[in-house]
Protein backbone atom coordinates (compact mmCIF):
# COMPACT_ATOMS: atom_id res chain seq x y z
CA UNK A 1 0.00 0.00 0.00
CA UNK A 2 3.04 1.80 0.87
CA UNK A 3 4.55 1.76 -2.60
CA UNK A 4 1.22 2.40 -4.72
CA UNK A 5 0.79 5.89 -2.79
CA UNK A 6 4.06 6.89 -3.07
CA UNK A 7 3.96 5.81 -7.35
CA UNK A 8 0.76 8.38 -6.30
CA UNK A 9 2.33 10.93 -4.58
CA UNK A 10 4.51 11.44 -7.22
CA UNK A 11 2.42 11.43 -10.44
CA UNK A 12 0.46 14.61 -8.52
CA UNK A 13 1.17 18.09 -9.67
CA UNK A 14 -1.48 20.44 -7.19
CA UNK A 15 1.05 21.57 -4.15
CA UNK A 16 -2.88 20.93 -2.34
CA UNK A 17 -3.21 17.50 -3.66
CA UNK A 18 0.92 17.08 -3.13
CA UNK A 19 0.03 17.37 0.24
CA UNK A 20 -2.80 15.34 1.21
CA UNK A 21 -1.21 12.71 -0.82
CA UNK A 22 2.04 12.89 1.72
CA UNK A 23 -0.39 12.85 4.67
CA UNK A 24 -1.69 10.19 3.61
CA UNK A 25 2.02 8.18 2.57
CA UNK A 26 2.72 9.15 6.61
CA UNK A 27 -0.63 7.97 7.59
CA UNK A 28 -0.03 4.58 5.77
CA UNK A 29 3.76 4.10 7.80
CA UNK A 30 2.68 4.73 10.72
CA UNK A 31 3.79 2.65 13.55
CA UNK A 32 1.10 0.17 14.53
CA UNK A 33 0.35 -2.91 15.43
CA UNK A 34 3.09 -5.90 14.66
CA UNK A 35 3.02 -7.16 10.96
CA UNK A 36 3.88 -10.43 9.70
CA UNK A 37 7.32 -10.88 9.02
CA UNK A 38 9.49 -12.34 7.13
CA UNK A 39 10.75 -15.69 7.54
CA UNK A 40 6.88 -16.85 7.86
CA UNK A 41 6.92 -16.72 11.47
CA UNK A 42 3.09 -16.42 10.66
CA UNK A 43 2.66 -19.67 10.07
CA UNK A 44 4.34 -20.55 13.45
CA UNK A 45 2.04 -22.18 15.79
CA UNK A 46 4.63 -22.97 18.54
CA UNK A 47 7.80 -21.38 18.91
CA UNK A 48 10.35 -21.45 21.56
CA UNK A 49 13.64 -20.40 21.81
CA UNK A 50 14.95 -23.31 23.61
CA UNK A 51 12.86 -26.22 23.52
CA UNK A 52 9.30 -27.89 23.01
CA UNK A 53 8.20 -30.63 24.17
CA UNK A 54 4.96 -32.41 22.91
CA UNK A 55 3.64 -34.71 24.44
CA UNK A 56 1.73 -38.15 23.55
CA UNK A 57 -1.42 -38.00 21.42
CA UNK A 58 -0.97 -34.66 20.31
CA UNK A 59 -2.74 -32.95 17.30
CA UNK A 60 -1.25 -29.28 16.39
CA UNK A 61 -2.21 -27.31 13.09
CA UNK A 62 0.40 -25.32 12.20
CA UNK A 63 4.54 -25.37 12.23
CA UNK A 64 6.84 -25.95 15.44
CA UNK A 65 9.88 -24.06 15.64
CA UNK A 66 12.75 -23.95 18.09
CA UNK A 67 14.99 -21.00 17.34
CA UNK A 68 18.02 -21.81 18.76
CA UNK A 69 20.44 -24.58 20.79
CA UNK A 70 19.07 -25.70 24.02
CA UNK A 71 20.56 -27.63 26.41
CA UNK A 72 19.30 -31.04 25.50
CA UNK A 73 17.41 -32.50 22.27
CA UNK A 74 15.41 -29.15 21.63
CA UNK A 75 12.07 -30.50 19.97
CA UNK A 76 10.82 -33.90 20.91
CA UNK A 77 7.23 -34.90 19.63
CA UNK A 78 6.12 -38.55 21.61
CA UNK A 79 4.27 -40.89 20.43
CA UNK A 80 0.97 -40.89 18.00
CA UNK A 81 1.14 -37.00 18.51
CA UNK A 82 0.71 -35.46 15.13
CA UNK A 83 2.00 -31.86 13.24
CA UNK A 84 0.17 -30.88 10.79
CA UNK A 85 2.37 -28.47 9.65
CA UNK A 86 6.51 -27.74 9.22
CA UNK A 87 9.52 -28.53 11.96
CA UNK A 88 12.34 -26.77 12.41
CA UNK A 89 14.96 -26.94 15.14
CA UNK A 90 18.86 -28.28 15.64
CA UNK A 91 18.06 -31.63 17.19
CA UNK A 92 14.73 -33.24 16.50
CA UNK A 93 13.03 -36.94 18.14
CA UNK A 94 10.02 -38.49 16.74
CA UNK A 95 8.49 -41.13 19.05
CA UNK A 96 6.67 -44.20 17.71
CA UNK A 97 3.86 -43.56 15.24
CA UNK A 98 4.01 -39.58 15.45
CA UNK A 99 3.60 -38.02 12.24
CA UNK A 100 4.72 -34.75 10.61
CA UNK A 101 3.27 -34.11 7.63
CA UNK A 102 5.45 -31.04 6.52
CA UNK A 103 8.84 -30.78 6.02
CA UNK A 104 11.06 -31.16 9.01
CA UNK A 105 14.35 -29.28 9.09
CA UNK A 106 16.88 -30.46 11.21
CA UNK A 107 21.01 -31.02 11.91
CA UNK A 108 20.35 -34.04 14.19
CA UNK A 109 17.24 -36.57 13.86
CA UNK A 110 16.24 -39.39 15.50
CA UNK A 111 13.01 -41.55 13.85
CA UNK A 112 11.28 -43.84 16.32
CA UNK A 113 9.23 -46.85 15.25
CA UNK A 114 6.47 -45.82 12.90
CA UNK A 115 7.36 -42.26 12.97
CA UNK A 116 6.64 -40.78 9.63
CA UNK A 117 7.84 -36.76 8.26
CA UNK A 118 6.59 -35.45 4.83
CA UNK A 119 10.27 -34.24 4.36
CA UNK A 120 13.69 -33.69 5.16
CA UNK A 121 16.08 -30.59 4.88
CA UNK A 122 19.45 -30.47 6.56
CA UNK A 123 21.88 -28.87 7.36
CA UNK A 124 19.81 -25.77 9.31
CA UNK A 125 21.13 -22.57 10.00
CA UNK A 126 20.66 -21.03 13.61
CA UNK A 127 18.72 -18.80 14.81
CA UNK A 128 15.52 -20.18 12.53
CA UNK A 129 13.68 -16.98 12.56
CA UNK A 130 13.56 -13.47 13.56
CA UNK A 131 11.28 -13.61 16.77
CA UNK A 132 8.96 -10.97 17.44
CA UNK A 133 9.78 -8.12 19.94
CA UNK A 134 8.42 -9.15 23.49
CA UNK A 135 6.36 -6.22 24.98
CA UNK A 136 7.17 -5.90 28.96
CA UNK A 137 3.98 -5.14 31.32
CA UNK A 138 5.38 -1.89 33.01
CA UNK A 139 1.90 -0.79 35.86
CA UNK A 140 2.49 1.86 38.23
CA UNK A 141 3.56 1.15 41.94
CA UNK A 142 0.00 2.07 43.48
CA UNK A 143 -2.13 0.57 40.07
CA UNK A 144 -5.33 -1.19 41.87
CA UNK A 145 -5.56 -4.82 42.30
CA UNK A 146 -8.75 -6.74 41.43
CA UNK A 147 -10.72 -9.37 43.02
CA UNK A 148 -13.48 -10.76 40.95
CA UNK A 149 -15.49 -12.98 43.51
CA UNK A 150 -16.87 -16.88 42.89
CA UNK A 151 -19.65 -16.65 40.49
CA UNK A 152 -19.35 -13.21 39.89
CA UNK A 153 -18.68 -10.78 36.68
CA UNK A 154 -16.23 -8.03 36.03
CA UNK A 155 -15.51 -5.64 33.21
CA UNK A 156 -12.12 -4.06 33.13
CA UNK A 157 -11.64 -0.98 30.81
CA UNK A 158 -8.06 -0.81 28.98
CA UNK A 159 -5.19 0.45 31.91
CA UNK A 160 -3.03 0.02 34.97
CA UNK A 161 -3.96 -3.07 37.35
CA UNK A 162 -1.69 -4.81 40.04
CA UNK A 163 -2.53 -8.43 40.85
CA UNK A 164 -5.66 -9.60 39.26
CA UNK A 165 -7.35 -12.98 40.72
CA UNK A 166 -10.67 -14.49 39.91
CA UNK A 167 -12.33 -17.09 41.47
CA UNK A 168 -13.53 -20.30 40.67
CA UNK A 169 -16.46 -19.85 38.18
CA UNK A 170 -16.13 -15.86 38.51
CA UNK A 171 -15.92 -14.23 34.65
CA UNK A 172 -13.36 -11.54 33.81
CA UNK A 173 -13.96 -9.18 30.84
CA UNK A 174 -11.52 -7.64 29.50
CA UNK A 175 -13.07 -4.39 27.17
CA UNK A 176 -10.13 -3.88 24.86
CA UNK A 177 -6.87 -2.14 24.14
CA UNK A 178 -3.78 -2.05 26.11
CA UNK A 179 -3.51 -3.55 29.53
CA UNK A 180 -0.29 -3.21 32.05
CA UNK A 181 -0.92 -5.68 34.88
CA UNK A 182 1.33 -7.37 37.71
CA UNK A 183 -0.07 -11.15 37.89
CA UNK A 184 -3.19 -12.69 36.67
CA UNK A 185 -4.47 -15.84 38.65
CA UNK A 186 -8.08 -17.45 37.69
CA UNK A 187 -9.07 -20.35 39.17
CA UNK A 188 -10.61 -23.22 38.09
CA UNK A 189 -14.25 -22.72 35.93
CA UNK A 190 -13.39 -19.38 35.49
CA UNK A 191 -14.03 -17.68 32.05
CA UNK A 192 -11.84 -14.15 30.77
CA UNK A 193 -13.34 -12.85 27.96
CA UNK A 194 -12.14 -10.16 25.56
CA UNK A 195 -14.57 -7.49 23.84
CA UNK A 196 -12.65 -5.80 21.43
CA UNK A 197 -9.08 -6.32 20.23
CA UNK A 198 -6.69 -6.25 23.10
CA UNK A 199 -2.64 -6.17 24.15
CA UNK A 200 -2.57 -7.52 27.46
CA UNK A 201 1.04 -7.22 28.96
CA UNK A 202 1.73 -9.14 32.60
CA UNK A 203 4.54 -8.33 34.72
CA UNK A 204 4.12 -11.74 36.58
CA UNK A 205 2.56 -14.99 36.22
CA UNK A 206 -0.29 -16.35 34.44
CA UNK A 207 -2.37 -19.01 35.48
CA UNK A 208 -5.78 -19.79 34.25
CA UNK A 209 -7.24 -23.17 36.22
CA UNK A 210 -9.11 -26.36 34.68
CA UNK A 211 -11.93 -26.16 32.61
CA UNK A 212 -11.74 -22.37 31.71
CA UNK A 213 -12.29 -20.41 28.93
CA UNK A 214 -9.95 -17.68 27.41
CA UNK A 215 -11.26 -16.05 24.37
CA UNK A 216 -13.39 -13.53 22.24
CA UNK A 217 -16.88 -12.35 23.95
CA UNK A 218 -19.89 -14.19 22.09
CA UNK A 219 -20.71 -11.12 20.77
CA UNK A 220 -17.48 -9.49 19.95
CA UNK A 221 -16.81 -10.48 16.43
CA UNK A 222 -13.13 -10.82 17.46
CA UNK A 223 -10.84 -13.66 16.64
CA UNK A 224 -7.77 -15.42 18.29
CA UNK A 225 -5.61 -13.46 16.34
CA UNK A 226 -6.80 -9.85 18.01
CA UNK A 227 -5.86 -10.96 21.37
CA UNK A 228 -2.17 -11.10 22.97
CA UNK A 229 -1.13 -11.82 26.11
CA UNK A 230 2.69 -11.38 27.43
CA UNK A 231 4.12 -12.58 30.45
CA UNK A 232 7.09 -11.58 31.94
CA UNK A 233 7.92 -14.13 34.93
CA UNK A 234 10.70 -16.93 34.97
CA UNK A 235 9.82 -20.00 36.45
CA UNK A 236 10.24 -20.85 39.99
CA UNK A 237 9.06 -22.84 42.91
CA UNK A 238 4.81 -21.27 42.27
CA UNK A 239 5.08 -22.59 38.63
CA UNK A 240 5.79 -22.40 34.93
CA UNK A 241 5.43 -18.20 33.58
CA UNK A 242 2.24 -19.12 32.06
CA UNK A 243 0.81 -22.41 33.27
CA UNK A 244 -2.57 -23.20 31.25
CA UNK A 245 -4.62 -25.73 33.23
CA UNK A 246 -6.41 -29.25 31.62
CA UNK A 247 -9.49 -29.12 30.07
CA UNK A 248 -9.63 -25.26 29.61
CA UNK A 249 -10.44 -23.92 26.22
CA UNK A 250 -7.87 -21.01 25.31
CA UNK A 251 -8.72 -18.58 22.30
CA UNK A 252 -5.73 -15.93 22.08
CA UNK A 253 -1.78 -15.76 21.40
CA UNK A 254 0.17 -15.95 24.29
CA UNK A 255 4.14 -15.10 24.69
CA UNK A 256 6.29 -16.37 27.75
CA UNK A 257 9.14 -14.11 27.36
CA UNK A 258 11.32 -14.98 29.96
CA UNK A 259 9.89 -18.71 30.93
CA UNK A 260 7.91 -21.68 29.86
CA UNK A 261 4.80 -21.90 28.33
CA UNK A 262 3.07 -25.13 29.56
CA UNK A 263 -0.40 -26.13 27.93
CA UNK A 264 -1.67 -29.10 30.22
CA UNK A 265 -3.97 -31.21 28.34
CA UNK A 266 -5.62 -28.44 27.20
CA UNK A 267 -9.19 -29.45 24.97
CA UNK A 268 -8.11 -27.25 22.86
CA UNK A 269 -6.15 -23.78 22.07
CA UNK A 270 -6.68 -21.58 19.39
CA UNK A 271 -3.72 -18.77 18.53
CA UNK A 272 -0.02 -18.88 18.43
CA UNK A 273 2.14 -19.88 21.94
CA UNK A 274 5.63 -18.69 22.19
CA UNK A 275 7.49 -19.03 25.20
CA UNK A 276 11.54 -19.69 25.75
CA UNK A 277 10.06 -22.87 26.40
CA UNK A 278 6.73 -24.51 25.48
CA UNK A 279 4.99 -27.67 26.81
CA UNK A 280 2.44 -29.07 24.50
CA UNK A 281 0.88 -32.07 27.51
CA UNK A 282 -1.56 -35.24 26.41
CA UNK A 283 -4.14 -35.03 24.23
CA UNK A 284 -4.00 -31.66 24.00
CA UNK A 285 -5.21 -29.89 20.39
CA UNK A 286 -3.09 -26.78 19.29
CA UNK A 287 -4.71 -24.83 16.30
CA UNK A 288 -2.89 -21.70 14.90
CA UNK A 289 -4.84 -18.33 14.28
CA UNK A 290 -1.83 -16.01 15.18
CA UNK A 291 -1.75 -12.51 16.00
CA UNK A 292 1.90 -12.27 13.96
CA UNK A 293 -0.07 -12.57 10.65
CA UNK A 294 -2.04 -9.30 10.33
CA UNK A 295 -1.51 -6.10 8.77
CA UNK A 296 -0.15 -2.63 10.44
CA UNK A 297 -2.41 -1.12 12.13
CA UNK A 298 -2.04 3.25 10.99
CA UNK A 299 -1.75 5.51 14.08
CA UNK A 300 -3.39 9.05 12.52
CA UNK A 301 -0.87 11.86 12.68
CA UNK A 302 -1.63 15.38 11.88
CA UNK A 303 0.56 16.40 8.90
CA UNK A 304 1.27 20.50 8.44
CA UNK A 305 2.52 21.25 4.94
CA UNK A 306 1.55 24.96 5.28
CA UNK A 307 0.25 24.78 1.55
CA UNK A 308 3.68 23.83 -0.31
CA UNK A 309 4.18 20.66 -1.68
CA UNK A 310 6.71 18.28 0.99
Amino acid sequence: MATSLARWFRSLSSPLTASLAAALLLLSLAPGRVAAQAGDICDVVVFATNGVQVNATVAITGDVVVNDVGSATELVIERSSTVNGNMKANRIQLGRNATITGVVSYNQLQLNTGATVGGQVTPLSLPVLSAPAFQPANPRASAPNVSVLPGQTTVLAAGEYGDITVGAGGTLVFSGGLYDVRSLNAGALSKIYFSAPTDLRILGRLVVGQSSEVGPGVSSGIAASDIIIYAAATDGPAGFAVDIEKSSNVSANFYAGNGTLNLNQVDQATGAFFGVNVIVNKNSTVVLDSYFDRPPTADPQAVNTNGAAP
